[in-house]
């Protein structure tokens, strides 16, 4: 039996089943979606679990899947701790001093949050990551780089049209809800070639894009590839390419940027081979005293104590020392932040529990 075949009370009849809700859920460009049964409160992961294994999809689609469930459920599911307050988040231009926002924009209904992180009862040692998978508004990040492109002309580091156009092909893709299409392959080379090569104060737009577009599993899979450009590097590279101070709204893209590498398998264990040149080129963000930056920089220290421990706490090398060394940082300035004060204790916490060398770095 099909979609809308039969059923009653508003159902719909799919596989021999009736569902309040049947998706179509487009894995692949050029492919016919696949179809997913949901019915009022059911867990979205666990459905999404269950079309993953009935279709013999890759495990790391899981979280979009579910999201996508979540988001188009109509209805209000809880999915673990809500995400903290947002401060002002500048992620759609409505404050943090990005300047994405188009004069007087019309109102328009709030939609629901895609964010869908649990977050472990467990205080310490933490076992689960955290990320920033909101999106904002394709056409503000557009306008914004837009405005910074006509700006850098001499170099070779302006963008053509065609170089436009792949990047408002790939912000439609990321920040368009699901996060599940392809993005254009050109958007790769420009990234690498020239935006990430940009001054650090008009790097921010193509930041927020590559933020989520790590989220994308194909683009993560392009990344951790053989031969592929090093995101990770460009991005410390522009953090300590000494052009001047680092303005707040490139520390906080940078920021869960490098959170967000850890979502992926496929960018999981690079984040974590990259873990001292990580904290490093993040140091100096512990001196910015905005809420948004201060969560994020925590995030980022919970996120890779979580994955130093998963590595094993055996042998205290570099990634140990110095993620212990930024903890100790962080925490001795006056954050504003409670859930950045959180974050960083938790990071702390999981680093040191069963580790008595960890317990006397962080005292000294």
């Amino acid at each position: 039996d099909g979609p809308g075949e039969g059923g009653g009370g508003g159902k719909t009849l799919f596989n021999g089943k009736e569902y309040d809700k049947v998706f179509d859920i487009e894995i692949e460009e050029g492919v016919p979606p696949l179809k997913c049964g949901y019915n009022y409160g059911q867990n979205p992961y666990a459905v999404a679990q269950d079309f993953i294994s009935d279709h013999d999809l890759p495990q790391d689609f899981l979280t979009q899947i579910a999201e996508f469930i979540d988001k188009n459920a109509n209805q209000q599911v809880t999915l673990g701790q809500a995400p903290p307050p947002s401060h002002g988040d500048p992620l759609t231009g409505g404050g943090g001093g990005l300047g994405y926002s188009a004069p007087a924009p019309a109102p328009t209904p709030a939609a629901a949050a895609t964010t869908a992180t649990f977050e472990s009862e467990v205080h310490i040692p933490k076992s689960v990551m955290v990320f920033f998978e909101q999106g904002g508004k394709a056409e503000g990040v557009e306008r914004k780089l837009s405005e910074f492109n006509s700006q850098m002309g001499g170099g070779g580091l302006q963008m053509d049209e065609g170089e436009a156009r792949a990047f408002s092909e790939a912000a439609k893709v990321v920040m368009g809800g699901d996060n599940l299409g392809k993005p254009p392959p050109a958007i790769y080379e420009l990234l690498s070639t020239k935006l990430l090569k940009w001054p650090a104060d008009r790097a921010f737009p193509a930041l927020d894009l590559l933020r989520l577009l790590i989220l994308n599993p194909y683009a993560a899979k392009h990344y951790s590839s053989p031969g592929a450009p090093d995101p990770i590097q460009s991005v410390c590279a522009l953090l300590t390419g000494g052009g001047g101070a680092v303005p707040m709204p490139t520390w906080l893209m940078s920021l869960r940027f490098f959170v967000n590498c850890f979502r992926q398998g496929a960018m999981r264990a690079k984040a974590a081979e990259k873990c001292s040149a990580v904290l490093a080129a993040c140091s100096a963000a512990g001196g910015v005293r905005n809420a948004n930056v201060e969560v994020a920089y925590g995030t980022l220290l919970m996120n890779y104590s979580v994955s130093i421990r998963e590595g094993g706490l055996a042998k205290v090398g570099d990634a140990y020392v110095n993620a212990v060394s930024s903890c100790t940082q962080l925490m001795s300035q006056p954050l504003t932040d409670a859930t950045a004060r959180y974050r960083v204790v938790c990071a702390a916490g999981t680093l040191v529990s069963d580790c008595p060398e960890g317990v006397e770095m962080a005292k000294g």
